[in-house]
């Protein structure tokens, strides 16, 4: 079998049905017809080659070529061999064990085993790239300007993909658009593992409604986590620092702020370090949060909520009707009216109060261990506390002046508000107090009444437990898009 040396290492002549020797001005070989060389772990079949100087080679018509077990190629109209380097134009085929490459343009070295390709359709069996420039280092290969990915049912459009062929991990960067069964991610960066995906700087759009804008998105098989986000889905507005979606869990971390809107005044607002939510059994914890709805609120370090079951324990209180209700623990009874919107009953157990402010220091005031209080369909609501119980209630005239203050004890007392009016208040057993007259002309020398002030609910949402800023969320939107409503 004919052989010569060729770059240090000997070229075999594999088949040639013809061979022209030419010396001038260096050695040179002509070998046409069913030509086949062989380098090393190199095959080349072609029409013809054209061996010359100690490093060159060109093969022209039909050229085939094939690096070990891992690269093989078909279709080239030309093929150029010099320095370990192939370059390969025409219609070309690149097949390994994965993959298929199709591309007008491609080039091998053999010594780093890296590979180029311009105008490039990569296949696979879990789908297909094309793009215009492709690099290849061993397991990666890197696609740029123009990609488009179809994978797994999965449609993509980005300015950069790396792939790992070995651990089948995606990276898409710059421009990132993903479209899947109608739902869409538009991104700057996105890695996709067999079974996690991260997202970042991005924005989903999803077919049933759903909106979200987020600096990260992890998604693996039963969890999705979302950093710096902000979520819309129908009536439902959630921005928070750490979401966490898991076996119908709603799980947010670290401060946010949740608006679900509704008609007639029945929006729900909240608020507060952190939220657990489980929508099948529609039970909840809140830690340090506030939820607000209509003209009530509530806040406390601790929020449990069952069914229709809202328990505050530590620092809680209430804001319903001009009156702070406040106590050890404060369990609410919602309605099943279908808006929600009205309590049934609300319990304070343990050193409970609750206060109506007068004006800026003064409060009507009532406490006892336990307060019951009810509420009613024609806007009437039942007060009942026991154990012992006191009060201190502001008389005014006309025109709001202060007159007198009624000071009274005893061990139990019930009372009818209607429309917010006190109706009757009637106070039992071992009854004591006395009023305090001409209250206007002397108020510096009313007795000092060591209860809460009406400043602390105040003082307890605008400095301990601020919601999520404004600018806080206009610097995640204004990251990639604004997204805009037409109002209703």
């Amino acid at each position: 079998m004919p052989y010569f040396s060729f770059a240090q290492h000997t070229i075999t002549i594999e088949n040639a049905e013809q061979v022209i020797i030419l010396d001038d001005p260096e050695p040179t070989k002509i070998l046409k017809g069913n030509v086949h060389i062989r380098h090393k772990q190199t095959h080349l079949w072609a029409d013809s080659i054209v061996l010359f100087g100690k490093d060159s080679a060109i093969a022209i018509g039909n050229v085939r070529f094939s690096v070990g077990d891992t690269i093989f190629g078909s279709g080239a109209n030309r093929l150029t061999y010099n320095r370990n380097l192939l370059i390969a134009t025409g219609n070309i085929t690149v097949s390994s064990k994965q993959s298929t490459i199709i591309t007008s343009y491609f080039t091998y070295d053999l010594r780093s085993q890296r590979a180029s390709a311009i105008n490039i359709t990569w296949t696979t069996q879990s789908g297909q790239i094309s793009a215009k420039h492709l690099f290849i280092s061993g397991n990666t290969f890197i696609f740029t300007d123009s990609v488009k990915a179809r994978r797994n049912g999965t449609y993509s459009l980005s300015d950069t993909l790396v792939v790992n062929e070995k651990t089948n991990k995606y990276v898409f960067s710059g421009n990132v658009l993903i479209i899947q069964d109608g739902d869409s991610i538009k991104a700057r960066r996105v890695v996709a593992l067999p079974d996690k995906q991260e997202i970042y700087i991005g924005l989903g759009i999803h077919a049933d409604s759903l909106i979200w804008i987020a600096d990260t998105v992890i998604i693996e098989a039963n969890r999705q986590t979302l950093k710096n986000a902000l979520i819309k889905r129908d009536s439902l507005l959630l921005a928070g620092k750490q979401i966490h979606f898991y076996n119908n869990q709603l799980d947010i971390t670290d401060t946010f702020s949740l608006l679900i809107c509704r008609s007639n005044d029945a929006s729900i607002l909240i608020s507060g370090k952190r939220l657990n939510l489980d929508s099948s059994q529609q039970n909840g914890f809140l830690f340090k949060g506030i939820i607000k709805q209509g003209e009530s609120s509530m806040w406390a370090d601790s929020i449990h909520m069952i069914d229709s079951v809202i328990v505050l324990r530590r620092n809680g209180w209430i804001s319903l009707n001009e009156w702070f209700i406040t106590g050890n623990e404060i369990i609410i009874h919602k309605t099943d009216s279908p808006d929600n919107k009205q309590f049934d009953s609300v319990v304070v157990y343990g050193n409970a109060w609750m206060l109506k402010p007068i004006d800026s220091i003064r409060t009507n005031q009532l406490t006892s261990p336990k307060i019951i209080i009810r509420f009613f369909e024609n806007d009437s609501i039942t007060i009942l506390a026991c154990c012992p119980v006191k009060t201190v209630f502001y008389n005014t005239n006309d025109k709001g002046e202060i007159t007198s203050v009624n000071y009274t004890e005893g061990d139990r007392l019930t009372a009818l508000f209607i429309n917010d009016s006190l109706r009757n208040i009637i106070m039992h057993k071992n009854l004591s107090g006395y009023i305090e007259e001409n209250a206007t002309a002397n108020l510096k020398g009313l007795p000092e009444i060591p209860i809460r002030s009406a400043s602390t609910p105040i003082k307890f949402w605008t400095e301990t437990l601020k919601p999520l800023s404004k600018q806080f969320i206009d610097q995640i939107a204004k990251r990639l898009v604004c997204v805009r409503e037409e109002k209703q």
